[in-house]
């Protein structure tokens, strides 16, 4: 049986439909021969794709004899992925052909060929994540927002910024009142634990997290931790840059009057990073703190 595999990164500007290359890569088949399409929306990056595994496993259970996608870095854009595959594909005995790519994989040539290819398809995704990321903390710096659910307590409305849409926080009227009373707790009880307030609100109120689960104490020391809650003061300027956080504004900024955003360089993929504030981002935002 032949495989057809396609993949669509999820930054799409880098590749064409999924169907667009399954439609290619059906001129490669025979009248009549019997094929599997396998079908992925995952960057390159890595082989953890659930349908490029499942392909995997049906060549090492014979069910493949040969492999046809639209172009090589379909397969992947690591050159270090890309030759593990290319050794299960001799392993098991399964011809590679790409569409978009004429090479005979069974000469020292052709397979040097490869190499190359794939050598420059790394480079591409580099510089497509290296872009995202520049936009991403360019975004960050200017104070709008970048993207994902509020912190709890807050909605987010439409405003414009420098002629640009973008969003910022508004607060959450029912919401809030829960996040106060956090910070009551927490400034005034010594003794009060952020176990003890996720009990509590657990067993004795309504109020679900954001994402509709129980409370933990990792998600009350995420509200404690998070700057959007407080006015950008200069005390609060003074204390992250203590701290170790990396300020995107002068003091001069911290007027007392807007909240402030956090991120990461890496977006939404290193929010784990946010607890170590060498590597966190402070910026003054524009909606206003409660």
């Amino acid at each position: 049986m032949k495989a057809i595999y396609v993949r669509q990164s999820i930054v799409k500007e880098d590749s064409i439909s999924l169907d667009t290359q399954v439609d290619y890569c059906k001129k490669e088949l025979k009248e009549g021969e019997q094929f599997k399409v396998y079908r992925d929306q995952k960057s390159g990056k890595d082989t953890n794709r659930e349908d490029f595994k499942d392909m995997i496993d049906d060549i090492k259970a014979g069910l493949i004899d040969t492999v046809i996608v639209y172009k090589i870095d379909r397969i992947s854009r690591s050159v270090y992925d890309f030759g593990n595959i290319m050794r299960i594909f001799e392993k098991y005995k399964v011809e590679f052909i790409s569409v978009n790519e004429k090479f005979d994989t069974t000469t020292p040539m052709g397979q040097a060929m490869l190499q190359i290819v794939m050598v420059f398809a790394e480079l591409e995704r580099k510089t497509i994540q290296m872009r995202i990321n520049d936009n991403y903390y360019a975004r960050g710096k200017e104070g709008r927002y970048l993207g994902g659910k509020p912190p709890f307590g807050y909605g987010k409305e439409k405003i414009l910024m420098g002629g640009k849409k973008t969003y910022q926080y508004i607060e959450n009227l029912e919401q809030s009142e829960l996040v106060k009373s956090l910070f009551e707790m927490y400034c005034n009880d010594k003794d009060m634990t952020f176990g003890k307030m996720a009990q509590w609100i657990n067993s004795d109120t309504d109020y679900k997290t954001s994402r509709g689960n129980e409370w933990s104490s990792n998600t009350i020391s995420r509200i404690i931790r998070n700057p959007a809650y407080t006015y950008a003061t200069a005390e609060i300027y003074l204390y992250l840059k203590e701290k170790g956080y990396i300020m995107n504004n002068e003091v001069e900024d911290y007027l007392g009057e807007n909240g402030l955003y956090w991120y990461t360089p890496g977006g939404r993929e290193n929010k784990k990073d946010e607890n170590n504030p060498a590597s966190t981002y402070i910026t003054v935002a524009p909606h206003t703190p409660f």
